[in-house]
C-alpha cells in the first residue's frame, strides 16, 4: 500500500509514463449519496505534488462527505461518533466512512473512473478501483431540498440533511448537513457558520427533554461558492429553523417517521412584470412572473377647499383658480380625500342637456344631407329616361 504522501504518479504508474502522465485529469462518476447521484468530479495530476492522499481527499469531498476527524475527540455523547471520512491499512484496503444518518449513505457500486491527457484526449490507464464490500448506513435522518437564488436569480437546489446524533441527561442532538451541486470549491458539503456548532462538531440542533428546540441552536449561516459563474461570490443565506412559529421539534413517532420542508423562502427567481392592479388607497401593486407582488407606484389625489372654485380648461381638465384654495396633496381615504376604485368606468360628467342638442343638430344635417342626395338621384334616373 502506498504512502499516502506519496506522489499519485509514483503510486499508481509503476513505469513512469506509460499509465499517467503530468497533466492528466481524473474523473469520477457514477457515486451515489443519499440515492442521489453525485455530480462528476474531477482532478488533475501535478507532478511532484499530486499525492495518494489528495486523490482520497478529492474522492472524499466529491461526495459531499463531512470530514470530523474520525471520532471526535472530547465527544459529548457516551457512544462516540466517527463522523466521516478515509483510513488506508498496510494491505491497502481503502475504507470510507460516510456521516451519520441514513439520508447521508455512499454507495460506490456504480462508480467510474475515466482518464484524459493534458490535451483532452481520452487516457489509458490500468487503475480500475472497485468496491469490495459497503456496509449500510445506519441512524435515523430525514433530507428536504430548498431553493435558493444568486445575485442574477439563477435557482440553486441546495439539500439540507438533519440526523440524530446523540442524547445526553439535558436532551438530544441532531446534526445538520448543507450540500449543493452548484458549489464551485468541489466539495458537496457547503460552508456553515453555526450559531448553534458545539466545537468542532459542525451545526447541531438541540432539544431539550421535552422535544423543544432550543433557542441559540436554531439559525444556520450557509455559503456558496459561485466562483466564475457570473453571480457575487460567494452566496451567503440563513437557515432558520425557528422562523415564524414554523419550528422543528424533536417528539419522537415512530422509527424513520421523521419530516421535514421548508414553509418560506424569502429569495426568488429572475422575474418580469405581468399585471398590475390600483388599491384603494391608491397604491399601484405589481404581479410579476415569479409570483412576487411589490408596490410599484402610488396614486395621489389633490384636494381643494372650494372644488367650485377650479377653473375648467377643457377635455375635463381643471386647474386651480383664484377661488377653489391651494391644493392639498395627499394619499387617498386621507385627510379627507376620497379612495380610488381600481378597474371602474367613470360615470359621465357632461351637459347632457347640450350634449342632446348637439345630437339633435347631428341627426337634422344628416337627415338634410340623404334628402339632397335623393333629389340628385332621381334628376339623374329623369335624364337618363329622357335621353333613352
Amino acid at each position: 500500500a502506498p504512502a499516502t504522501d506519496a506522489t499519485l504518479l509514483e503510486a499508481l504508474d509503476p513505469t513512469p509514463g506509460t499509465t499517467f502522465t503530468p497533466g492528466e485529469t481524473i474523473t469520477i462518476s457514477g457515486i451515489e449519496r443519499g440515492g442521489k447521484v453525485v455530480p462528476p468530479a474531477s482532478l488533475t495530476i501535478v507532478a511532484g505534488t499530486t499525492t495518494v492522499g489528495d486523490l482520497f481527499n478529492f474522492i472524499q469531498s466529491a461526495t459531499g462527505v463531512v470530514d470530523q476527524g474520525g471520532v471526535n475527540a472530547g465527544d459529548p455523547f457516551t457512544t462516540g461518533n466517527n463522523d466521516g471520512g478515509w483510513a488506508i491499512d498496510g494491505a491497502g484496503l481503502l475504507t470510507f466512512t460516510g456521516n451519520v444518518g441514513e439520508a447521508n449513505a455512499i454507495d460506490f457500486a456504480n462508480l467510474a473512473v475515466s482518464f484524459a491527457d493534458a490535451t483532452g484526449a481520452p487516457g489509458v490507464s490500468t487503475w480500475t478501483p472497485a468496491p469490495v464490500s459497503t456496509r449500510a448506513a445506519s441512524g435515523e435522518s430525514v433530507r428536504t431540498t430548498v431553493t435558493v437564488y444568486d445575485s442574477v436569480g439563477t435557482a440553486i437546489p441546495v439539500d439540507v440533511t438533519i440526523a440524530a446524533y446523540g442524547e445526553d441527561s439535558n436532551g438530544h442532538y441532531a446534526r445538520v448537513f448543507f450540500h449543493a451541486d452548484r458549489d464551485t470549491d468541489l466539495g458537496l458539503d457547503l460552508e456553515t457558520g453555526a450559531r448553534g456548532a458545539v466545537g468542532a462538531y459542525g451545526p447541531l440542533l438541540y432539544f431539550d427533554t421535552n422535544g423543544k428546540l432550543v433557542d441559540g441552536f436554531d439559525e444556520f449561516g450557509v455559503e456558496i461558492d459561485l466562483t466564475g459563474t457570473g453571480a457575487v461570490d460567494p452566496l451567503n443565506f440563513t437557515v432558520d429553523f425557528l422562523s415564524a412559529g414554523d419550528e422543528l421539534t424533536g417528539f419522537a413517532d415512530g422509527p424513520n417517521d421523521s419530516t421535514l420542508r421548508a414553509t418560506s423562502v424569502d429569495g426568488l427567481a429572475f422575474g418580469v412584470l405581468e399585471e398590475y392592479s390600483v388599491q384603494a388607497d391608491g397604491v399601484i401593486k405589481g404581479f410579476f412572473t415569479n409570483g412576487q407582488v411589490r408596490d410599484i407606484g402610488q396614486v395621489l389625489i389633490a384636494t381643494f377647499t372650494n372644488d367650485e372654485g377650479l377653473v375648467d380648461v377643457g377635455g375635463n381638465l381643471y386647474r386651480e383658480g383664484p377661488n377653489s384654495g391651494t391644493a392639498q396633496i395627499t394619499r387617498p381615504t386621507a385627510q379627507g380625500a376620497g379612495g380610488v376604485v381600481g378597474g371602474a368606468l367613470e360615470l359621465s360628467n357632461v351637459d347632457l342637456s347640450l350634449e342632446f342638442i348637439n345630437m339633435i343638430e347631428t341627426s337634422t344635417a344628416y337627415n338634410a344631407s340623404s334628402r339632397v342626395i335623393s333629389t340628385s338621384d332621381q334628376l339623374l334616373q329623369t335624364l337618363i329616361s329622357l335621353s333613352g
